[in-house]
């Protein structure tokens, strides 16, 4: 990638990762694994992309969409929730709190000004929202394939599973129709992983024929008399799911406020000399 891009952070699904490689570190019995692994998948991917320019979106624990629409999204999780072991629980817990203490204070003790979270809504609807916000070339930074439909001539996708980069197109090479159409894929085959029910026997594939009047006539016909099902999904994975206004400030980076962080985690290794160099030189002009 020969530009630099603005990284928009799925940030639950980032720090998620860290959860299940580093979340076991702690300093002086606090569990700070998360928070050290987000900071150095941060740090890694600001040199990668050489970039500074960063913008973290954060799911709500709240879901809007549950509460108006469908009483049913996402509640697979919700239940998985109510059966976990008092360990799996405490472990959950603590995660959560490291998520909020990075969204409330430790990214904006470094610098970064640009942190949204916004009650109800889904980091995929903050990262809607942004686009709107902002220009030139971006990627953003997700294992979550709702935001497929986000993608074009300016904004790609890195997925942070396979560290594949998906542009505008390798998207069309791959499912033939446009990006913005990825909506209507998912409104028709609904969404597993969501709880999206779509129309029966109808996956990916047939909704791709269908938007591009191709398939069978009975398959044609049985999409498009569950249109009332379709337009009832529209409500959930088309993006945002509400507009919300944010304001894009300037970060305000000091080699001091990364030396504070660093020290209060206890976080050694970002102090070994030539990984804290190239922070210095990239965040710091140093």
């Amino acid at each position: 990638m020969k530009y630099k891009p603005t990284l928009i952070v799925d940030s639950n699904a980032m720090a998620y990762r860290s959860l299940y490689t580093v979340g076991g570190l702690s300093n002086s019995g606090d569990k700070t694994g998360i928070i050290f692994g987000f900071l150095h998948q941060i740090f890694s991917f600001a040199k990668k992309f050489k970039t500074t320019d960063i913008i973290f979106c954060w799911d709500s624990r709240k879901s809007l969409r549950r509460i108006i629409w469908n009483a049913d999204y996402k509640m697979s999780r919700v239940m998985k929730r109510k059966v976990l072991t008092k360990e799996e629980l405490k472990i959950q817990i603590n995660a959560f709190s490291q998520f909020d203490e990075l969204r409330e204070s430790v990214l904006y003790d470094l610098g970064f000004r640009n942190i949204f979270h916004r009650e109800g809504l889904e980091a995929d609807d903050l990262i809607a929202c942004v686009l709107k916000k902002i220009r030139g070339k971006v990627l953003i930074l997700t294992n979550d394939e709702d935001l497929y439909q986000l993608i074009n001539s300016d904004v790609s996708y890195f997925n942070l599973r396979t560290k594949e980069i998906m542009d505008e197109k390798a998207f069309i090479n791959k499912y033939t129709i446009s990006p913005k159409q990825w909506s209507e894929v998912k409104a028709i085959a609904g969404c597993k992983g969501d709880d999206v029910k779509g129309i029966k026997g109808v996956g990916e594939k047939k909704a791709i024929n269908f938007i591009l009047n191709r398939g069978t006539d009975k398959d044609r016909e049985k999409i498009i008399d569950h249109s009332d099902i379709i337009e009832a999904n529209k409500k959930l994975v088309c993006l945002p799911f509400q507009n919300v206004e944010l304001k894009i400030s300037k970060n305000k980076f000091t080699v001091n406020k990364f030396v504070d962080v660093f020290h209060e985690y206890n976080f050694k290794s970002f102090f070994e000399k030539s990984y804290f160099s190239k922070i210095e030189t990239l965040f710091c002009g140093g």
